[in-house]
């Protein structure tokens, strides 16, 4: 629940900071450099800045270029986990107690 939240998300804080220091970047310029150019579609990362500083820092987001590999990163790093009821479903014993002999012919 709320726990294993909460230890992910400090997974993810801890692993963008050493993406990060790697780059010689702010995790915040990193983060919103990730948002910028998601291949999804287009995402405008909101800067969500408390004083001038911190509004210049996340700014300066539009200089930081990220490679594709630093991309494929930022995502294995931020992949959600699913937790029930899709941990469920992708169980192969449930499936087979609910489809039957029909379960491997579904596509999940």
């Amino acid at each position: 629940g709320a726990r294993m939240l909460q230890e992910q998300n400090l997974e993810v804080a801890e692993g963008l900071s050493q993406m990060a220091a790697e780059m010689d970047i702010t995790p915040a310029q990193l983060a919103l450099a990730g948002m910028r150019d998601r291949p999804q579609g287009r995402v405008i990362p909101i800067l969500g800045a408390r004083s001038v500083e911190q509004f210049e820092e996340n700014l300066s987001c539009l200089n930081v270029t990220l490679e594709p590999a630093q991309v494929a990163a930022l995502d294995e790093l931020s992949e959600p986990t699913h937790g029930y009821p899709i941990s469920l479903l992708n169980n192969d014993s449930f499936r087979t107690l609910i489809y039957g002999e029909l379960a491997g012919k579904i596509c999940r």
